[in-house]
């Protein structure tokens, strides 16, 4: 796994393991380069299969 660091945004100079589960989302859909977007999906992946997201907004739920 290739843990790119982030040139831009707000976490600039962090490793993509390093970001929140939100911002890897973003990473995702609107990253430029391949190489950044290809590491966010894996660390999610990563963080999906062992159950460790963190600072995911909170969803609505309804009854």
């Amino acid at each position: 796994m290739a843990d790119e660091q982030l040139t831009f945004g707000r976490f600039s100079g962090s490793h993509v393991s390093e970001v929140p589960s939100y911002y890897l989302w973003y990473l995702i859909q609107n990253a430029y380069s391949a190489q950044v977007r290809r590491s966010a999906e894996e660390e999610w992946t990563r963080r999906t299969n062992t159950n460790r997201h963190w600072m995911m907004p909170k969803r609505k739920r309804f009854s």
